[in-house]
This record gives structure tokens, C-alpha cells and sequence, in this order.
């Protein structure tokens, strides 16, 4: 036990060095240690505050709330899931090493920042909506104070109110502000000036929650009310889709982001003359994922299966005329094994033979 509980704590060491060197990208650190079993006893076990490098603000909100850590943990890592099956069919496929591309402001590294931010929004919301979180959330009494009637949809004969209250929401754009932005302190470097690395951060972090605020406004829960096993009245709440709605959403934005450089050494102002928005995705450069950058965490497409179709769009991914970057492509037969012959054997089997099957398959040069 004591051998196990050495190495987590080389790991954190590790990991706040780490850290120092990447403060924009806490969200990674997170994602990397608190999805795993950490070996405290308990989720609310404030031990695990003070193995992280936190700033008085996060510390406060630990201590508050331990558990707190280990949903923004498991927050960023459902947003980089939904970021890998956004880019499957990029170039640049959102890879377990994306931390790596913090080196670099790209609108890539732009929306990993947003769905990293959407992604801990949603877990701390649901969390606090389930009453898994203390003094957060929306009670009986406070849906009461803000209840609106509504006309029953007309396959729903059961009364229907609506709710204005959305303190679960509020409190997970709260807390994820805490755990994901740049501390003030951060972001100035000496008095006067301001780092720009960490504007872009807050930035598309501000954008991620205005991203959610729109989205929920188009989205509801309903709760019924009643005896054991019926629904006497419903009432309804602004609420979160999955997190591949929002990722669909935030990708919209990451294609029009915005290029931006730093103006007298406190605001961000775009290249293009245009005022920036609160849901704006902004970046400082672009780079070419073509080729494998194994500093950057670019795998580069050489070797990537792709599709041998007709591009349908200019910028059509799937296809391997655009994906391989004008290099070309293999074409290559694969034999494999499938099911076949399947019959029903009653009752209750299924019998199937395997049959040898060959596959087209395309990689690029």
C-alpha cells in the first residue's frame, strides 16, 4: 500500500511541474490522473486538494466540495472523446496526445479548449442536479417559486409547468470557470501586461459557455410528480443534450475561428478588422497536419485509411483524393474472417459458420 500511495505521489509531482509549464492546459492533468483510481479512501477524502497546484480560488472550491476534482476530471475526458468523434475523418484526429499541441494557439487546440469546458459544465451540472453535490441545484421549493403553466403537449394529458430556476447549470459554468481558466494572476505578466497564450484560454473557454447557455435554452428535463408510479403533473427545466450536440455546435464555430493578436498589451483584437464575440473561437496560427509531428502529438496521415469515393465537397475528408494531401494511395485486398449461414435452433440458439470474406481496403502514401 505505502509502495502504491509513493508512486501516485511521484505522479502528482510529475504533474505539477508539468502544469507550471502548461497553466492553460489543467484540463489535461485532470482528465489524465482523476479518471483513474487514485487510492483515497473516499471521493470526499480534501487530501486530494493539496496535491494539485491550485490557486485559492480551485483550493476553496476543493476543500468545499472534493468530489469536485474528480468530475472535472471525468468532464474533460467525455469532452475529448466527443472531440476524437468529431475529428475521426481529419486530418488532425484529436489523439490521446493532444496536450501536446498546447505548445501551439491553433483553432484545433481552440476547440479542445471549448469541449473540454462543455464537457465539465455538463458532469458538474448533472452531478448537482442528481443531489450529488451540497448546496447546488434547483429544490422542490425553489421549481415551485418559478413555476409557469404550459399547455399539455397533445399526447401528454398530465399538467405541465415550466421551470425558470437553472441553478445546476449556473453552478457548473461557475465551477468550470474556477477549474479552467487562467487565475488573474496568471494572466498578467508584470502590471500592466497581459499574456496573451492565456487571453486566447479564456476566450474560447468564455465561448464553450455561450455555446452551452444558447443550446440550453432549446433543451429541457422533465421531473414527474405524484404517487408511486404516476405522473400527475410534470415539471420541466432548461437541460444539456449529450455532449455530441454540443461538440456539433462548438465544431460550427471552430470552422469560422477567428485569427487574433494582442493589442497594446491588454485585449485581444481579431486580423480581420471584426469585433470579437463572446462565442468566438480564436487561435494565433495554423499548422499543416499532413505530416507526423511526434513533438506536437500529429499523427500526420501516411499510412490512414480513407475512402476511395469522388470528394463531394472541396474539403471532404473521408475521401482519399483530399485526405492524403496529394500524395496518393494504396489500394490493398484483406482477407477476414465474418459470421455466415446463421439459423435459429430453437430454443434459444443461434448457429452461424465463418465464412472468409476479402475487403478493399485504402491507406494513404
Amino acid at each position: 500500500m505505502e509502495h502504491r500511495l509513493l508512486i501516485i505521489a511521484w505522479i502528482f509531482i510529475i504533474l505539477i511541474v508539468m502544469e507550471k509549464q502548461l497553466a492553460e492546459a489543467r484540463w489535461w492533468m485532470y482528465s489524465r490522473v482523476l479518471t483513474e483510481e487514485t487510492g483515497f479512501t473516499t471521493k470526499d477524502d480534501n487530501r486530494i486538494c493539496h496535491f494539485y497546484h491550485l490557486n485559492n480560488n480551485q483550493l476553496q472550491a476543493c476543500l468545499s466540495e472534493p468530489k469536485l476534482l474528480l468530475y472535472v476530471g471525468q468532464g474533460t475526458s467525455a469532452g475529448l472523446s466527443a472531440c476524437q468523434s468529431q475529428f475521426y475523418f481529419s486530418r488532425w484526429n484529436c489523439s490521446s496526445n493532444v496536450h501536446k499541441l498546447y505548445k501551439r494557439k491553433t483553432p484545433e487546440s481552440a476547440y479542445v479548449n471549448a469541449i473540454s469546458s462543455a464537457g465539465v459544465i455538463y458532469k458538474i451540472s448533472y452531478e448537482c442536479d442528481r443531489g450529488k453535490i451540497k448546496n447546488c441545484g434547483c429544490t422542490l421549493k425553489q421549481h415551485q417559486r418559478s413555476l409557469v403553466a404550459k399547455p399539455a403537449p397533445d399526447k401528454d394529458k398530465n399538467p405541465f409547468f415550466w421551470s425558470d430556476c437553472n441553478n445546476h447549470l449556473r453552478y457548473g459554468m461557475r465551477m468550470t470557470k474556477i477549474f479552467l481558466d487562467p487565475s488573474k494572476e496568471d494572466t498578467y505578466q508584470g502590471q500592466r501586461k497581459r499574456s496573451l497564450r492565456h487571453l486566447i484560454t479564456i476566450q474560447n473557454n468564455k465561448a464553450a459557455r455561450k455555446v452551452v447557455t444558447s443550446i440550453s435554452k432549446e433543451h429541457h428535463k422533465c421531473v414527474c410528480h405524484g404517487p408511486t408510479g404516476h405522473c400527475v403533473s410534470k415539471v420541466c427545466y432548461k437541460w444539456l443534450p449529450h455532449i455530441k450536440v454540443v461538440a456539433k455546435k462548438l465544431y460550427k464555430q471552430y470552422q469560422k475561428a477567428l485569427r487574433v493578436t494582442l493589442k497594446n498589451h491588454y485585449k485581444l483584437v481579431s486580423d480581420e478588422d471584426r469585433v470579437l464575440s463572446k462565442n468566438d473561437l480564436v487561435y494565433t496560427e495554423r499548422l499543416d497536419y499532413c505530416e507526423r509531428k511526434e513533438e506536437l502529438g500529429i499523427p500526420g496521415t501516411r499510412g490512414r485509411a480513407c475512402s476511395n469515393h469522388k470528394p463531394r465537397e472541396p474539403d471532404d475528408m473521408q475521401s482519399c483524393q483530399v485526405f492524403c494531401c496529394d500524395r496518393g494511395y494504396r489500394e490493398a485486398v484483406v482477407q477476414r474472417k465474418v459470421k455466415c449461414g446463421c439459423k435459429f435452433k430453437w430454443c434459444c440458439e443461434m448457429n452461424c459458420k465463418w465464412c472468409d470474406e476479402q475487403q478493399m481496403t485504402y491507406r494513404c502514401r
